[in-house]
């Protein structure tokens, strides 16, 4: 975090536009009884400086804390699941809950060891594909066991590529001498290679189209 050319570090379970799945069920009662479930969250685990290493703005409540993996379990949802497990609500303060539901209209049956309270609503961001609309997104706070579970990815926001790529190696050597050195990459090259991707995609289509023309 202090590091040379480090302006803010934290850490996140999954980079977003790297073509990998977090998703996991998520359900909610609003404030009728009506249960709205999503099969396909992303979630997100992420450590307290996320938000700012990522640039990702919170439109309403707050960010995670470090004191939030101790404490009552909590979320940040994205702004699209907001109003989707939430419609017509403010989703501050309201529970959601991980796994299968048991079919019933009453928040107080399900189980409360799956259940997390919104804390924050987070801007819209793509984390599987820019092609698809935002993705519903649900951060928690990562945890140790988390940590103990390994595969975890470092997001750095800094003014100097070149200087925070060399801290990082240099700060990986003296904790993990000999270890592997990481592979460094920025958000930009992420958004061109996906964007270079969808060209492809458009382009393929198009010769298909053409070949389907001809005959």
């Amino acid at each position: 975090q202090n590091a040379p050319g480090v302006q803010t570090a934290a850490l996140m379970s999954m980079p977003p536009l790297r073509g990998w799945m977090a998703s996991t069920r998520i359900f909610s009662f609003d404030r009728h009884g009506a249960e709205h479930s999503d099969s396909e969250v992303w979630a997100e685990a992420v450590s307290a400086s996320y938000f700012d290493a990522m640039g990702t703005r919170i439109l309403e409540g707050r960010a995670l804390t470090a004191a939030d993996a101790n404490g009552e379990k909590v979320c940040v949802l994205s702004r699209s699941a907001a109003h989707f497990f939430f419609p017509g609500q403010n989703a501050i303060g309201q529970l959601v809950y991980a796994g299968q539901s048991d079919s019933v209209k009453d928040a107080d049956a399900a189980k409360r060891e799956n259940a997390r309270r919104v804390v924050g609503i987070a801007a819209d961001a793509h984390f599987f594909s820019l092609r698809k609309e935002a993705d519903h997104v649900m951060y928690t706070p990562i945890t140790k066991e988390d940590l103990a579970s390994g595969g975890f990815e470092v997001a750095v926001r800094s003014p100097d590529v070149g200087l925070a790529a060399q801290e990082i190696r240099r700060l990986l050597q003296s904790v993990a001498p000999g270890a592997k050195p990481p592979a460094i990459y920025t958000y930009s090259e992420l958004l061109n290679d996906q964007l270079q991707r969808e060209r492809m995609l458009i382009s393929l289509s198009s010769s298909f189209g053409g070949v389907a023309l001809v005959l």
